[in-house]
């Protein structure tokens, strides 16, 4: 199965193609209010998109803070508990 990906700009250009059509050869119908509608859903889908692709730096930022402090975390557990076993065992 193949992936396909649409791209806005194409998106936006077929659309913005579709309404000069319908302008230039049925300027009364009310199809043309339809496309002018949808040329800006698809200029305002582009740009939400983009921002919704951006990377949410300060998420990234937490999400590693958090897995340090973890990993710290449970380096001390694990050593206090080799700690509190040796002494337990009379090992050194």
């Amino acid at each position: 199965m193949s992936m396909l990906t649409l791209q806005s700009k194409y998106i936006s250009q077929t659309m913005q193609r579709i309404h000069r059509r319908l302008q230039a050869r049925l300027p009364q119908v009310g199809l043309l209010n339809v496309s002018s509608a949808l040329v800006e859903l698809c200029d305002q889908a582009a740009q939400r998109s983009r921002a919704i692709a951006r990377p949410i730096l300060w998420l990234r930022f937490l999400v590693a803070a958090f897995v340090v402090i973890r990993i710290t975390g449970l380096t001390r557990m694990w050593n206090r508990c080799v700690t509190c076993y040796r002494t337990k065992s009379g090992r050194n």
